[in-house]
């Protein structure tokens, strides 16, 4: 395909630069690549996700990586707030990958934001959790944490600044607050402190159904 080229300035039109740009799009798979999560493992949250929100993911956008951004509660929010439809993914130091999916924005309002589309899971074991007996996640908004989620007042996952350098990643082994989760960071301590290898953000991009009305 030959693209339109001004032999004058030497560069190429904004409309050409658009085309060229898209042709270079990655898709879906090339940018799970990017990330901690497999292909097969992203099938099948994406599979739970678009179960719960009756729509098709369209694509995903990688919005945050600590160890490229920067690790700090202070980015994760200037990146990451007001944003709905996030994946939140952590790998531990001992290699333990695990998430959130929450459908409510992030914001940094220091409180707790009541979350009924989300869950949690492992990775590893390729399992989903969901909450227990009608109640729902909470995501902590907190200012000086990073995404972080609750579950009947308790973190169940709680993410404090310099997690990559410092043991501020921390789950709590208490299966009685989430769905048998199991999937403790430390196996001597009920919510014991490890580094992060990593933690990642990730939108989800939903197809939106437009409904045209005749009159």
């Amino acid at each position: 395909m030959n693209y339109p080229y001004y032999k004058e300035s030497g560069k190429y039109s904004d409309l050409t630069f658009n085309m060229l740009k898209a042709s270079k799009a990655k898709n879906i798979e090339e940018k799970i690549n990017e990330t901690i999560i497999e292909k097969d493992e992203f099938d099948m949250i994406k599979k739970e996700i678009e179960k719960i929100m009756k729509k098709n993911i369209k694509d995903i956008r990688i919005i945050f990586q600590a160890t490229k951004d920067g690790d700090t509660p202070e980015i994760f929010h200037a990146k990451c707030d007001n944003i709905n439809n996030t994946l939140v993914l952590y790998k531990s130091e001992g290699n333990r990958r695990f998430g959130g999916f929450a459908s409510e924005c992030w914001n940094s309002n220091n409180k707790s934001l009541i979350d009924k589309k989300c869950f949690l899971f492992s990775l590893d074991k390729k399992k989903i959790y969901l909450p227990k007996n009608a109640h729902s996640y909470k995501l902590s908004c907190k200012e000086k944490d990073g995404p972080s989620f609750i579950y009947d007042d308790s973190y169940c996952i709680r993410l404090e600044t310099n997690a990559l350098k410092n043991k501020a990643l921390r789950t709590t082994k208490n299966e009685n607050l989430f769905g048998n989760i199991n999937f403790p960071l430390s196996e001597d301590s009920d919510f014991k402190g490890v580094c992060a290898k990593e933690y990642e953000v990730l939108e989800i991009m939903v197809k939106i159904k437009f409904i045209f009305m005749i009159y």
